[in-house]
């Protein structure tokens, strides 16, 4: 409760302070490559705990000027429309989304009595909200920390006010209205995908819903931590893990932790860190996000200021999205790998921020450019280098490992697919694409001074590049095949006509 009740005390400052106080922030930093930034919120008071479904809907809870907080439902494209879904006295939070608009979260009176929280959902057909659990006075229970999945379950953790030091797990269905009772079942913070939900804390659980049954995950004593903390799980039943090393507990949980991404059959340490990284959010390309104190080397965040980063599975790289000495936290990941946070202070055009505010931020990958034709080495340009592909690879027939050397697609490689690949896709230093065998350093011209000396210079050595003057690629450099083909150029360019 200690957070949430800073978070609301934050909040009733930031709209106190006014923009006047605000202009004072130097801008957010918006300029990592391969991304653009944009803000989804932009208001005095806090928006804060933002969570996403799988097609861009995202709703969070915000801190309204009466000092309530309530949930709010927008998506993630540009000029959406913002929905206020709740409008009461009491504190609305942790309101999850699906893929069709089923919302689910929880409210009680005042931050002070988690004990009197309920469990509230609304369908995405209907737009009908519904009390899901409403406990009476002698048989209390404190609900918290819904997930939801695309079928519509509910999941939360759930405990009572005779035994407090357990929660279990508990279930929603939005479309029978089924209420179920795990009480074999311990869960604190459970996370919900297709019907596998895994709970974190302690060992570890991964549980398939319908038959509660557990299924294969590692314990976290068994592979050197004291326990796992949060989780979260993808539609492919993969899971990312906030791991806590051996040694004693941080009294603010907030101690060294290493992140773990679990890929179904192997278990692998994604980011360690001697002070506190967490909360971490996947998607099923296996993007995932996190937040940590601090930043990477040559970054301008301060040690106790929070950062996102965004790390990719696929390629092993690591990127830190935000760099500002603002706290950046609750990353989410959508399937197109753009993550939604909480960010504080300004961000560039904004009409209201303060270093005391929280709005929400999105940051989305730019698209990758088209593939160019000849570029063998995925390097984005077609040069020197991707013509030397075709060294000892004439004559061979075409393989699947081949296949783009096969330009003239006949099924063969050959010369006609080395002088396609000079005289239409090759990159020229003027600037061109295209030019003519014999113009050996590629600057879009054939000539004597700085293509037939370089031939010449070569002629009967062995080769190994088309730079060298051996235009067949045949291994040798000669008059008959490389010579005679270079003369027959001489004076032609791929420059425009004037």
């Amino acid at each position: 409760m200690k957070f949430a009740s800073q978070i609301f005390l934050v909040s009733i400052i930031s709209l106190a302070i006014g923009s006047s106080a605000s202009a004072q922030l130097p801008p957010k930093s918006t300029d990592v490559e391969g991304y653009t930034f944009r803000h989804i919120t932009d208001r005095f008071g806090t928006d804060r705990l933002p969570r996403v479904s799988s097609n861009g809907l995202v709703t969070w809870e915000g801190f309204t000027e009466g000092g309530s907080v309530q949930v709010f439902l927008s998506d993630v494209s540009e000029g959406a429309t913002t929905e206020q879904v709740t409008n009461n006295s009491g504190v609305n939070l942790r309101p999850v989304v699906n893929a069709h608009g089923d919302l689910a979260w929880t409210n009680r009176d005042n931050f002070n009595d988690s004990f009197n929280q309920e469990v509230f959902v609304r369908s995405g057909s209907t737009g009908i909200v519904t009390q899901v659990t409403n406990d009476p006075a002698d048989n209390r229970r404190e609900e918290r920390y819904p997930d939801i999945n695309d079928n519509g379950i509910v999941v939360w953790g759930a405990r009572t006010l005779s035994d407090p030091g357990r929660f279990f797990l508990d279930s929603y269905d939005i479309n029978s209205g089924e209420l179920t009772n795990f009480d074999s079942l311990r869960a604190y913070r459970p996370h919900i995908s297709n019907d596998n939900v895994i709970e974190s804390v302690s060992v570890g659980t991964f549980i398939d819903l319908p038959s509660q049954e557990g299924v294969n995950f590692p314990i976290a004593r068994d592979v050197g931590y004291r326990l796992f903390r949060r989780g979260e799980i993808n539609h492919l039943n993969q899971v990312v893990i906030e791991a806590e090393p051996e040694g004693e507990p941080n009294a603010n949980l907030e101690g060294p932790r290493d992140i773990l991404f679990w890929d179904g059959s192997e278990l692998q340490l994604v980011y360690s860190s001697p002070v506190f990284v967490g909360r971490a959010d996947l998607n099923s390309s296996g993007i995932l996000a996190f937040e940590g104190l601090g930043g990477l080397p040559g970054s301008q965040s301060t040690p106790d200021d929070f950062e996102v980063f965004v790390y990719d599975t696929n390629t092993n790289q690591l990127t830190q999205l935000t760099d500002d000495t603002y706290n950046d936290q609750w990353p989410t990941v959508l399937e197109d790998g753009s993550i939604v946070w909480m960010g504080a202070g300004n961000y560039p055009n904004s009409t209201n921020f303060s270093a005391a505010d929280h709005d929400i931020f999105i940051a989305t990958p730019l698209p990758l450019p088209a593939p160019l034709v000849g570029d063998f080495n995925a390097d984005q340009d077609v040069d020197v280098d991707d013509i030397d592909f075709y060294v000892g690879n004439i004559g061979l027939p075409v393989t699947e490992e081949l296949a783009q050397l096969d330009l003239t697609v006949d099924g063969q490689i050959d010369t006609d697919d080395l002088q396609t690949m000079v005289e239409n896709h090759v990159q020229t230093s003027n600037g061109e694409t295209g030019t003519f065998l014999g113009d050996v350093n590629l600057d879009g011209n054939v000539s004597v001074l700085e293509d037939a000396f370089l031939l010449v210079g070569n002629l009967g050595a062995l080769a190994t590049s088309y730079a060298q003057g051996d235009l067949n690629l045949d291994g040798t450099v000669n008059v008959l095949e490389d010579g005679m083909v270079l003369i027959g150029n001489l004076g032609a360019s791929n420059a425009p006509a004037p």
